[in-house]
């Protein structure tokens, strides 16, 4: 409110639960992380939020979570291979690949789709990686080199996408105008090359898809309750209205009376675009079902999320 600001905007970044539930150590697993699928159904029930941009915490990704991100979303800034692999080993907790393991991944200011086995190269997966350093910090800061490399690649006719990453416990401003300082510097020995401040989705939305990409037609939802009959127990019917799904189905959020948050499911229909989720013992009987939420992002970055409260034997939109 007091530098009016539009421009920020707040996405997701997330840190596994270690093995003995002490929130302040990092872990890798996202299968042994249940609270992952909490945390998105809570803000897209609660807080109608779907994130299209996402950074791993610790910059930690591994075969589960290259995976699960892949249903999702689109977009993920968590990739920060730095040349000086001598200080990643000096540390205990970046030795061999334990904790940010990017090694093998590009460290040019470039966006890439992972491989489905190996998160750090080139693959066929849809969604797109790119990279980010921290600043002034021990493990893989930013520095003048990076700045100039980033400007060469420009020169060069190549977009850079270069993203930063930091902590707000540190004094943010202080790293801010070092970064400022450092581009300033580079910009005037290339003074051809136009750069712009941009959060992380639009960045990758300018870098991938360029000025068109508001022509494109945004993620809409349909859905379509069927109460219960003699042939059928109640179902949902979940469809694109408009555009394309990211991933092969929306994420279903569902919050019960006893106020558990679940994920779960959908049910695929013979056509494309379609999904559909019924309610009865082998799920969740539909008498315990307070509000259930729908979400999804689309290739590039749009969001569609529709909530839903179920009462008199209805649901009703929110």
């Amino acid at each position: 409110k007091k530098y009016r600001n539009k421009t920020d905007k707040i996405f997701w970044h997330f840190h596994p639960m270690s093995t003995y539930f002490e929130a302040h150590k990092c872990a890798t697993s996202y299968v042994n992380s249940p609270e992952f699928y909490q945390i998105l159904s809570r803000k897209i029930i609660e807080r109608k939020f779907f994130p299209s941009s996402f950074r791993a915490g610790f910059q930690s990704e591994r075969p589960d979570s290259n995976l699960i991100l892949e249903q999702w979303i689109p977009f993920d800034i968590s990739n920060m291979s730095h040349p000086d692999l001598k200080t990643l080993e000096n540390n205990i907790d970046f030795k061999n690949g334990r904790s940010g393991d990017w090694r093998r991944a590009t460290q040019k200011w470039e966006v890439y789709n992972p491989d489905h086995s190996d998160y750090q190269i080139s693959g066929n997966c849809k969604r797109y990686i790119g990279r980010a350093l921290n600043v002034l910090n021990r493990i893989a800061s930013v520095d003048e080199s990076e700045i100039k490399k980033a400007f060469i690649q420009a020169s060069n006719g190549k977009k850079a996408l270069v993203g930063f990453a930091s902590h707000d416990f540190r004094d943010l401003e202080y790293e801010v105008n070092y970064l400022r300082n450092l581009i300033k510097k580079f910009s005037k020995k290339f003074p051809k090359i136009n750069y712009n401040y941009m959060n992380t989705k639009d960045a990758f939305r300018s870098y991938l898809f360029g000025k068109n990409v508001k022509k494109k037609q945004a993620i809409k939802l349909g859905f379509k309750f069927y109460p219960s009959n003699k042939m059928d127990v109640p179902r949902i019917k979940i469809y694109q209205k408009k555009g394309e799904v990211f991933g092969p189905q929306p994420y279903l959020a569902i919050q019960t009376k006893t106020k558990r948050f679940i994920h779960d499911n959908f049910d695929f229909d013979l056509k494309k675009g379609i999904w559909h989720y019924a309610f009865h013992n082998d799920t969740i009987p539909i008498d315990d079902v307070l509000f259930i939420g729908i979400a999804s992002n689309d290739k590039y970055g749009n969001t569609d999320v529709i909530r839903f409260k179920y009462a008199n034997k209805s649901f009703k939109q929110i």
